[in-house]
């Protein structure tokens, strides 16, 4: 899919029901490209790049373990560290996108998690098994 596809310079018109009405702002993706570039925190840790994800995970689950959505995240920035997007941004933002469009919508940890990891074994060299 193209940058403009994704991100138009300008919005084209809106049916009425095409509305979404959002209960807090939209986080600027661009912003997780460069928490991405930081790479993962310490063990235990929730690495900054997915707080976002965490924040919004929390308003619809808010005793889920986070323990599998860091692990995620660290095999798929690790996995995934050096890539590009063609927009020369960390190729994990795409990942760290998806998670967080299905952490709004309130989607479950074990979810979450898939979407982190969705990429990894199709586009690096680790294997089913490893992520398993």
């Amino acid at each position: 899919m193209s940058a403009e596809a994704t991100n138009p310079a300008t919005p084209g018109p809106m049916t009425p029901g095409a509305q979404r009405r959002r209960s807090r702002p939209r986080i600027d993706l661009r912003r997780l490209g460069r928490a991405a570039l930081l790479g993962p925190a310490a063990r235990g840790r929730l690495p900054d790049a997915i707080g976002h994800v965490v924040e919004a995970h929390r308003a619809h689950h808010p005793d889920a373990d986070l323990d599998p959505l860091r692990r995620a995240y660290v095999l798929a920035e690790s996995s995934h560290r050096g890539q590009m997007r063609k927009s020369g941004e960390p190729y994990i933002t795409h990942p760290l996108a998806v998670t967080l469009i299905l952490a709004e919508l309130g989607a479950e940890t074990t979810t979450l998690t898939a979407s982190l990891l969705h990429d990894t074994v199709e586009d690096t060299e680790v294997t089913l098994d490893q992520v398993r």
